[in-house]
């Protein structure tokens, strides 16, 4: 079978039949106290129901013609590294230096260079849980580099972390705290696929490649686990895969590589294969609580034409009919998004095709947002192509897709044209977050060969809560915490993380949107299992929740 078989709609191909929804996991801990702070939403421009384009200066070039592997770009991470209360931009760049953009306010950034030669996923994450976001980033063909932030507000500056994390080459990562100790532990995943066609390590370096678990210890050093010898992670995921209430390890693999899972089981990690269908290539993860149950829905992102005209699929199918693929009868995996929630029956079915969400394109960094704060999670999907070795018969090597943007209804995705986020820029990593405190998530778009681009959200939308999170030790921003809010007879999910999508990475807040629903409740499930709820909200506006100390 080859990919071209995969676009046809078959009844007979799905796998992923409907299945119950698991029940909702009760949570139980030990209750503590909170105080809490609400800092008002800065006044909305004048909406326009549309997206405004702020071009940045920063450019992600490769060598032309683009070859493999250069054409997979790189990321894009939001957060606030001076501590002045504005989220900074960082833009990883693969064949040159990264660009770090200071927020001095109305969508204006000061772009300077940042010593992370070659980047491809980045982060920006308190890593020494000292009150101050760091940055941290993968190479092509290397390692991990830790940029510690000095604190120096007026002027940001930062000094590399000595500590090693072994050997391992490293694509994706994941920063959470796996083990309850309060340090923030990461997982990096290898791309084989570019092995053999250079990088700073020979192919004969196999021990290097696959996924690893680094520990954090006291001391501020790394102990590595490797959990597979192989891997093409494109993305990873922290996830309670099996409702025991410990988060567990999710790889998204390319090519036919099958994603990975491994459950946390004491001080072991069990491989297992929880998913009724998954994409063929994952591209990209992301969580969120679609159907607004108080459970998480794990969105995996696929290559598949939104496009089905013949001018469409004759750009495409050159391509995928060359790529044959082996698929044994278990085989999980099909050439479409996925939106995976876990059943009765504790595996995880495909929700996409029930919302029309199968189809984005050749995406990269996909992303469930409440762009338009009325309740409902919209989708938005960068994409393109750019390879000699794929598209030789298309100018420029190009395969030009729009970007997409589709509406959530609360039963149906639909696409959102009007809404101004349909680049042909060929996008990569991207991050969503408030760039404006205004209650509405802006778009940062890290592409490849064109300028990077902010889009400033204007549209004409509902309220918003949003959160985030504070607490002693060496976790301060609770990464890992869980967030159920109440309203009415609906509950929405949320969770504290600074990794979403492709590369990327976001502020350590979870957003709300509310549409006309009052919030009623607010329970928080710290990371090391505690409780706290909050039952006096305001209508709108940012939450800052402080765990008091024991």
């Amino acid at each position: 079978m080859n990919r071209t078989q995969l676009f046809i709609p078959l009844v007979a191909l799905i796998t992923n039949a409907c299945s119950v929804a698991a029940p909702v996991q009760v949570w139980s801990g030990t209750s503590v106290p909170v105080t809490s702070s609400v800092i008002p939403y800065t006044p909305a421009a004048p909406c326009s129901g549309t997206f405004i384009t702020h071009p940045m200066t920063h450019t992600t070039t490769v060598q032309t013609p683009v070859r493999l592997f250069a054409s997979n770009g790189s990321g894009v991470a939001t957060g606030d590294v001076n501590n002045d209360g504005q989220p900074d931009i960082v833009l990883a760049n693969i064949s040159g230096a990264a660009t770090l953009a200071i927020n001095t306010g109305n969508f204006r950034f000061l772009e300077q260079p940042l010593d992370l030669p070659n980047a491809r996923a980045v982060q920006i994450v308190d890593v020494n849980g000292d009150g101050s976001a760091d940055i941290s980033a993968t190479h092509q063909g290397a390692g991990i580099s830790v940029l510690l932030n000095n604190n120096t507000p007026n002027n940001p500056s930062f000094r590399r972390l000595q500590a090693t994390f072994g050997s391992a080459r490293t694509y994706s990562m994941l920063w959470h705290d796996f083990n309850d100790d309060q340090l923030l532990d990461l997982v990096t995943g290898s791309y084989d696929a570019e092995a053999p066609r250079g990088g700073s390590q020979s192919v004969f370096d196999a021990q290097a490649n696959g996924v690893t678990l680094h520990t954090q210890t006291p001391d501020g050093g790394f102990t590595q686990t490797r959990l597979s010898d192989h891997a093409n992670a494109l993305s990873i995921s922290a996830l309670d895969i099996d409702g025991d209430g410990r988060d567990d390890i999710v790889v998204g693999n390319d090519f036919d590589t099958r994603d990975m899972v491994w459950l946390h089981h004491g001080t072991n990690w069990v491989p297992v294969q929880p998913f009724v269908s998954t994409p063929h290539s994952t591209m990209s993860y992301d969580l969120a609580d679609l159907d607004r149950d108080g459970a998480p829905e794990l969105l995996a992102a696929d290559m598949n034409p939104y496009d089905t005209s013949v001018q469409t699929l004759a750009q495409w199918l050159p391509v995928t009919s060359r790529m044959t693929q082996y698929h044994p009868a278990d085989d999980p995996q099909l050439m479409e998004n996925a939106i995976l929630q876990r059943g009765a029956d504790n595996r995880w079915h495909n929700l996409s095709r029930t919302v029309a969400a199968t189809s984005t394109g050749w995406s990269w960094s996909t992303r469930f947002g409440d762009l338009d704060n009325d309740g409902h999670l919209d989708l938005y999907a960068v994409n393109g192509m750019i390879a000699q070795e794929l598209f030789p018969f298309l100018p420029d090597h190009a395969l030009i897709e729009r970007n997409q943007a589709l509406r959530y209804d609360g039963r149906r995705y639909a696409p959102a044209p009007q809404w101004n986020l349909d680049a042909i820029a060929s996008g990569r990593g991207m991050a969503m977050t408030d760039l404006n405190a205004d209650g509405q998530l802006d778009i940062v778009v890290n592409n490849l060969q064109a300028p990077s681009v902010i889009y400033q959200n204007a549209l004409c939308a509902g309220a918003a809560l949003t959160v985030s999170l504070r607490q002693a030790g060496s976790n301060p921003q609770a990464i890992g915490a869980q967030l159920r809010l109440t309203t009415g007879d609906i509950t929405r999910w949320g969770t504290i993380t600074t990794t979403r999508g492709y590369l990327s990475g976001d502020l350590p807040a979870v957003h709300f949107g509310l549409g006309a629903d009052a919030p009623t409740l607010l329970t928080i499930r710290w990371p090391d299992g505690a409780l706290s709820t909050i039952d006096t909200l305001p209508p709108a506006g940012h939450l800052v929740i402080e765990r008091s100390a024991p």
